[in-house]
């Protein structure tokens, strides 16, 4: 998680990040790599709840 929040803090892209991450990581995908990312907190969904209405 620092690792991922030290590469952000320094401009890189998320897929630069992700990338480097990818190297570092025992990750086989990019997608278990994002999943586990955002498992940990690491990486907060956009919010997308103004999108959407529940009227009931």
């Amino acid at each position: 998680m620092h690792l991922f929040q030290s590469f952000v803090a320094s401009r890189q892209s998320e897929n630069e990040t992700i990338g480097n991450l990818m190297n570092l990581t025992s990750h086989k995908s990019e997608v278990a790599l994002r999943n586990y990312l955002r498992d940990i907190g690491a990486v907060v969904p956009e919010d997308w709840s103004s999108s959407y209405n529940m009227g009931f």
